[in-house]
């Protein structure tokens, strides 16, 4: 059984834990550290071998370039999109090519309290009218190191053609299934190497085509909270990948909340609470955690500042490794501290992509220390991410055991002749009520500037007129819902696009 210890400070982007599977999510643009395999389902003639991967057979989607080539829906069934909501990269397993053809892919990884919930979100076509045994299918399977079925509650799945589990009205010759997120328990597993295993096949006797698109993340198996010492208000969450999740608590046995979260006024010490989950695929899982609340010293920890990266305006290049370095303050002006346990979380696009936990050394009154968390992480695909560094304390001001800093990422220029003039980053991202972006043209000339949904959907569109070299435009997103935008810049017959983040207080 586990438990929180509550502290005053807002943890909502650890929310996610720290998931430490990478490139799972496919966040890198490619599979690397991925296996991809080819073969032939045909009848009496089934076989796989790994290769590298192939386009049109092991193929990594990207959600802006799907946007801009307006091609975010499938081909064959249009009600599925290629990456589901929520995420910014898909795998798509498979084509629409007939042929008795077999793709799959495999991932593997050491299962542990941080990755220890696999989720997974996945949709499907597939066509075909024969017997059971002959149609296209996807099946996911979970195998130890020597390749045997690991018996893990619903993590081995067939779904073929004739089960009939289309929700989708594509074609009368076509079972297609729209995504479904489903939360996968590793608890069982922890400490075991596992590989896990997707394949999509054709039907065998080579006449119909079957692929799926999938998009994969870890975290712990856990509940997360957040508390607010000023309102006494504890915020408990459920994990993500499951449909419904039931919770009940120690203190009233009649209380029950079918909710993923949960508010709680007033907690009590060592009041014991219980969240049944289940999956689309109907396993249920329960986790239960109980609520201490340490006692209040004179100490006065402090997370001072970010040492590396740096609290400034620069971008970080994709791609670039990073390890976190925060100074963490000893404020007490005659007590040294021993054991404060330091912790930090990277996330982008609301997904927690690292996140590490330390013990540090001795703090003496009045000094402090730079630390260094010994792993790194990949600055991610992303128009910025957040990283938050927090101390395990409740001490005479807790309001400073947190501290965050949100940096921009240079994604370079989406277009073509990007030589001619450029786009910047809009400032500030995320933005609120409103957000301005610098621009050069070549000349003076009329600018076309388009802000579009993630879904294509055109919010404004206006015309600027704009001196040659530097100038800006305002967005106003005061009235735009929380999510991810698109704007767009036209100048004789060239186009920019970059991405925005609008989230609101």
């Amino acid at each position: 059984m586990k438990k929180l210890f509550l502290t005053s400070v807002l943890l909502g982007l650890l929310a996610r834990g720290f998931a430490q599977c990478p490139n799972l999510d496919l966040s890198y643009g490619n599979l690397t550290n991925w296996q991809c395999y080819v073969g032939s389902c045909s009848s009496g003639n089934y076989y796989k071998t790994p290769s590298p991967p192939t386009q049109g057979r092991h193929t990594v989607l990207e959600i802006t370039s799907l946007m801009l080539s307006n091609s975010l829906y499938d081909e064959n069934c249009n009600a599925i999109k290629k990456i589901p909501d929520g995420y910014s990269y898909s795998l798509k397993l498979g084509n629409d090519q007939s042929g008795a053809e077999t793709e799959a892919v495999s991932y593997r990884m050491t299962v542990d309290s941080s990755n220890s919930l696999l989720i997974l979100a996945f949709a499907y076509v597939m066509r075909g009218t024969h017997v059971s045994a002959d149609m296209p299918r996807f099946t996911m399977n979970i195998y130890d190191t020597n390749w045997n079925i690991l018996n893990v509650p619903c993590c081995n799945n067939n779904f073929v053609t004739a089960q009939g589990l289309s929700e989708l009205a594509c074609s009368d010759s076509i079972v297609a299934r729209n995504w479904t997120t489903i939360g996968f328990s590793l608890e069982s597993l922890i400490g075991q190497t596992i590989i896990i295993f997707f394949e999509t096949r054709d039907c065998t006797q080579g006449g119909h085509y079957g692929y799926a698109y999938l998009a994969c993340a870890c975290q712990p198996m856990s509940i997360s909270f957040t508390y607010n010492a000023n309102s006494d208000v504890a915020r408990l969450r459920a994990p993500d990948g499951f449909n419904t999740c039931q919770w009940k608590r120690s203190s009233q046995p009649n209380w029950s909340v079918s909710t993923q979260q949960i508010n709680i006024k007033s907690p009590l010490d060592g009041e014991e609470f219980t969240c049944t989950l289940t999956s689309a695929l109907g396993c249920s899982h329960t986790l239960k955690t109980v609520i201490e609340k340490p006692s209040i010293d004179s100490s006065d920890v402090e997370v001072t500042a970010f040492i590396n990266p740096t609290d400034d305006e620069t971008c970080s290049s994709v791609g670039t490794d990073i390890k976190v370095k925060v100074r963490v303050s000893n404020n007490h002006p005659d007590k040294d501290i021993q054991g404060v346990v330091l912790n930090a979380a990277v996330s982008a696009d609301n997904t927690q992509i690292a996140g590490w936990t330390e013990t540090l050394g001795d703090i003496a009154s009045g000094s402090y220390i730079d630390f260094e968390f010994p792993q790194g992480f990949n600055v991610p695909a992303a128009a910025d991410y957040t990283i938050v560094a927090y101390v395990n304390s409740i001490d005479t001001k807790s309001e400073n055991d947190t501290l965050s800093v949100t940096k921009c990422t240079d994604l370079g220029v989406i277009g073509h002749n990007a030589n001619t003039m450029s786009l910047g980053q809009n400032i500030p991202n995320p933005a609120h009520a409103q957000t301005v972006v610098n621009y050069t043209v070549p000349a003076e000339g009329t600018v076309i500037f388009t802000l579009t949904s993630i879904t294509g959907q055109v919010i404004t569109s206006t015309a600027q007129e704009a001196e040659a070299g530097r100038n800006s435009v305002v967005f106003n997103t005061g009235n735009l819902a929380a999510g991810i935008y698109f704007y767009t810049m036209d100048f004789n017959g060239q186009r920019l696009t970059k991405k925005m983040t609008v989230r609101k207080n």
